[in-house]
C-alpha cells in the first residue's frame, strides 16, 4: 500500500477526468456509474463512451474495448507465470483489479518470473489504493458534473449567446432585462435555455 500510495493522487486525478468526461456526454448518470464500477479501465470507458452516445452497434463498442485493452494480454501472459498456481477464481479476482499502475509495482517488487511468498499479498495489497483512487475520482467527476448547471458547461451556440447576452451569466445588465423578485428566483433565467 506505500508503493501504491505514492500513485495514488496521479490515479484519482485520471477518475475525475474520466468521469467528469463521462458524465459531460450525455451519457445518463446510472450507466456513468455502472461503466465506472463495472468497467476497471479509464482508456477504455474513454474510447467506448463516444460509441455508446452515438448509439453505436454493441460488437464495436466491445470491439472497440477490446482493442484499447490488448495490453492487458501481456499482463496476463507475464501475471501466468508468477500467479499460475492460484486457483481461478482467486485469478478471476484478480483480473478485474489488474491494472497498469499494480502491474509495474510487482514487477518491481518481484523481477524474477516465478511464484514466490507474499506476491498474492502483495498484489492485493496494491488494490484497495489503485481501485479506490480510481473510483473515488469517478465518481466525484460523475456527481460533480451532474451538479453544475449544463448552461455553464456546454459548447452550444445557445449557450455562447447567453453569456454573450445574459446579465446573470455576462455580470451585466443588459437592455429589457429586469431582476427578478425577490419570492421568484429561477436559475438559469427563462433566455439562458
Amino acid at each position: 500500500m506505500r508503493d501504491m500510495a505514492v500513485l495514488a493522487p496521479g490515479i484519482f486525478a485520471w477518475g475525475l477526468v474520466t468521469g467528469v468526461a463521462m458524465a459531460g456526454s450525455g451519457m445518463g448518470m446510472t450507466l456513468a456509474l455502472a461503466m465506472s464500477l463495472l468497467v476497471f479501465s479509464g482508456s477504455a470507458q474513454l474510447a467506448t463512451m463516444p460509441l455508446i452516445v452515438a448509439g453505436a452497434p454493441v460488437w464495436v463498442v466491445w470491439l472497440t474495448a477490446l482493442c484499447v485493452n490488448l495490453r492487458f494480454v501481456v499482463f496476463s501472459v507475464t501475471w501466468a507465470r508468477y500467479l499460475r498456481l492460484l486457483p481461478l477464481a482467486q485469478r478471476l479476482r484478480l483480473s478485474y483489479f489488474a491494472a497498469d499502475m499494480n502491474f509495474v509495482l510487482f514487477l518491481r517488487r518481484y523481477p524474477e518470473p516465478v511464484p514466490a511468498p507474499g506476491q498474492v499479498a502483495y498484489l492485493w495489497g496494491t488494490v484497495p489504493l489503485n481501485w479506490g483512487a480510481w473510483q473515488l475520482g469517478s465518481l466525484l467527476g460523475i456527481f460533480g458534473a451532474h451538479l453544475v448547471p449544463a448552461h455553464w458547461v456546454s459548447d452550444s451556440p445557445a449557450r455562447s449567446r447567453c453569456w454573450a447576452s445574459c446579465a446573470r451569466c455576462s455580470g451585466r445588465a443588459r437592455p429589457g432585462w429586469q431582476r427578478p423578485s425577490p419570492g421568484r428566483r429561477r436559475w438559469p433565467p427563462s433566455r439562458c435555455r
